[in-house]
């Protein structure tokens, strides 16, 4: 816009900057998938996590993630994990991400629940649910060492756990004695078996299973002589 006075030499020149609003600021959130799952005092572990999409088009600033109490997130399933995330923009899109959720260790079995929160300057808050299950830790009962005489008979070893869990699996460092190198549930019956003169020592790594598969590994011994 010109203004010209009276004194032809004289001009005036008026800039009038307009600054136009972005539109199509969007943030697309998948629905969250998968289910949180630990035993007291553990982080929940991968696959037991909770994983939703995200991405953004038409932004004027990264995308902000921030989990409620008790929770973390991460863009890795394993690994980097915190309450607070960044997701940096790059000529104004985010490509999709996969977002990890995970429980932070608690002291009490039960249900957790929770909420990430993201933000982007010019969009509206989003906010998507989440929730974990905290159990027992089950904990076995260790059992004795057991020695016996190659080709003797070694009977069934049951496992007892505290807290009743139901599954259970083990490790045998010693196939040779006549006993598989793993298994699950019992310890079967089996003929004991060494080959050579001097006594051979099979250790017997144990476990019991919730159904968060946390394990409790618990160590036994057999000598066969």
């Amino acid at each position: 816009m010109f203004f010209k006075e009276r004194f032809p030499h004289l001009l005036c020149c008026l800039i009038i900057w307009s600054v136009t609003p972005a539109f199509g600021q969007t943030i697309s959130v998948e629905s969250s998938k998968g289910l949180i799952s630990a035993c007291v005092d553990t982080y929940a572990q991968f696959p037991y996590l909770q994983v939703f999409s995200i991405s953004g088009n038409g932004l004027i600033s990264g995308i902000s993630l921030n989990t409620s109490s008790g929770f973390q997130l991460s863009t890795q399933k394993d690994s980097d994990f915190s309450t607070s995330l960044l997701l940096d923009h790059v000529s104004g899109s985010v490509q999709p991400t996969l977002i990890y959720i995970r429980s932070t260790p608690r002291q009490v079995a039960g249900s957790l629940e929770g909420t990430v929160e993201i933000l982007t300057n010019g969009v509206s808050p989003k906010v998507v649910q989440v929730s974990a299950t905290i159990e027992t830790k089950p904990i076995l009962t260790q059992i004795s060492n057991i020695e016996v005489e190659s080709g003797s008979t070694v009977n069934q070893i049951n496992f007892i756990s505290q807290e009743g869990t139901s599954v259970y699996s083990w490790e045998n460092d010693q196939p040779e004695i006549g006993l598989p190198e793993s298994g699950q549930g019992p310890i079967p019956s089996f003929n004991a078996f060494n080959p050579d003169t001097e006594p051979k020592v099979a250790k017997i790594k144990y476990r019991a299973t919730s159904s968060t598969l946390a394990y409790i590994p618990t160590s036994g011994g057999v000598a066969v002589v």
